[in-house]
């Protein structure tokens, strides 16, 4: 999850009243598509051997994440899907999968009907659906 600053520290923080972030957000002259996002993560993963999706809309999560099935099997590396969000997301987070703290309402959608093994993708980017 990408929104150019530390915000689980800053989530962390709020038990004690506190509302500090570390922004990290800075203009990539490497990656102009992130404005001030900073990090290109997808530089970052394929730096380090992965694959890796860049996903700037809600409604490409499900085409994202068959796109990096068929990744993982044709590249036999992890593939990392980065979520792009907006400045201030509070993530949902908790010490134990039965302890999860949700700052919003959770939506659930129904699994949609994008297809199990898609065509592979080029450097970043999502296959058409």
């Amino acid at each position: 999850m990408n929104n150019s600053y530390l915000g689980l520290i800053r989530q962390a923080q709020r038990s004690f009243d506190m509302d500090y972030h570390v922004q990290l957000s800075f203009e990539n002259i490497n990656a102009p598509e992130l404005g001030s996002y900073g990090v290109d993560h997808i530089a970052v993963a394929e730096g380090l051997g992965c694959k890796a999706i860049r996903v700037t809309h809600p409604e490409d999560a499900q085409a994202a994440f068959a796109t990096a099935r068929v990744m993982m099997a044709e590249y036999r590396v992890p593939v990392v899907v980065e979520f792009i969000l907006e400045r201030v997301t509070n993530i949902a987070m908790g010490t134990e999968i039965d302890n999860i703290v949700e700052f919003e309402d959770v939506l659930d959608l129904p699994l949609d009907d994008t297809p199990a093994n898609p065509e592979p993708t080029s450097r970043g980017k999502l296959l058409p659906v």
